[in-house]
């Protein structure tokens, strides 16, 4: 036997299980509405008066016994009908991977040439964004490249200009160079 049909089988014996429970409450629910007028009836005769006297403590009573289990029983064969439901839509062995689920309504809704059509047009689409993605990275490469000359360009200046203001002022050599590395921490920050 192979597993689809193990599930298939197991979720429709819990769905006939729901039903059986249900049918079961269903003649509880009866038994209640029985053994309530019978316990109204005795009520009655025993003190003379008879059940259609009583109608509205007759209905109340009867409906306070036996709701709770017609209400069970409601429950559970919505329960069972819900879960009938769910078997027929989704089969029960494809829940277990959402792959086999796929590739098998695939397999069955799609005839080879939409197959062969849609695989194509998938290649086609794929190739295209390739070299979207590959234009869009040699731009900014490119632009990136532009920015990085000028920003150097700019650094060396300010390196030149700082040294020469150091050794203006009598600043060691020692100092210029740890003002240059500052410069530099600070423009590659920038």
């Amino acid at each position: 036997m192979s597993k689809n049909t193990t599930k298939k089988k197991s979720g429709s014996v819990i769905v006939w299980v729901f039903y059986i429970l249900a049918i079961l409450m269903l003649a509880l629910t009866c038994y209640m509405v029985y053994s309530a007028i019978s316990y109204l009836a005795n009520y009655a005769s025993q003190y003379g008066t008879t059940l259609s006297s009583m109608k509205g403590d007759v209905f109340q009573y009867t409906l306070q016994q036996a709701a709770p289990y017609l209400t069970y029983t409601i429950l559970i064969f919505g329960i069972g009908k819900v879960l009938d439901t769910v078997n027929k839509i989704v089969p029960a062995g494809s829940a277990a991977s959402g792959a086999t689920t796929s590739d098998a309504l695939s397999k069955k809704s799609v005839k080879p040439k939409e197959a062969a059509e849609t695989a194509a047009a998938s290649k086609a689409k794929t190739k295209e964004t390739a070299e979207k993605d590959a234009d869009a990275d040699a731009e900014k490469a490119a632009d990136n490249a532009a920015e990085g000359t000028k920003t150097g360009d700019d650094t060396e200046a300010a390196d030149d200009a700082k040294t020469e203001d150091d050794v203006k002022k009598g600043n060691t050599s020692d100092d210029a160079d740890d003002g240059n590395k500052t410069n530099k921490k600070s423009s590659k920050k920038k």
